[in-house]
């Protein structure tokens, strides 16, 4: 997982100074990229994250009716604070790409993502 140290302006996540408090949702997207139906929110917030250290979340999906697989779907990082939460970034992708030939590790990261992931996947 890569996540940003600091916001885009250079300040730190957390007011207090300390690093962020993060956590994994997925999404699908609307035509426009933004955010639509939530799908999974991660229960478990890692506190004080460190930027340089892998962060490991259990994503378990409850069974999903879709009708399409070609619909774009978007995995977040969120950072924590009291009530309300941040986008750190983010990256879409279409679950029909990432999953030719069955890979048990899928990479979602490019060169100028703020976010990266790797999920480890098992298929039924």
């Amino acid at each position: 997982m890569k996540l940003p140290a600091n916001k885009a302006d250079g300040s730190k996540w957390d007011t207090d100074g300390t690093n962020p408090d993060i956590y994994p949702a997925l999404f699908t997207l609307k035509a426009d990229n933004t955010a639509d139906q939530v799908l999974w929110t991660s229960d478990a917030i890692k506190i004080n994250a460190q930027t340089n250290q892998q962060h490991d979340f259990t994503l378990i999906l409850p069974k999903l009716s879709m009708k399409t697989f070609d619909r774009s779907i978007a995995l977040f990082l969120l950072e924590k604070d009291d009530a309300s939460s941040e986008n750190m970034g983010g990256l879409s992708f279409m679950l029909k790409d990432v999953v030719v030939g069955k890979p048990a590790t899928i990479t979602l990261d490019c060169a100028t993502c703020k976010v990266a992931f790797e999920l480890k996947v098992t298929y039924e």
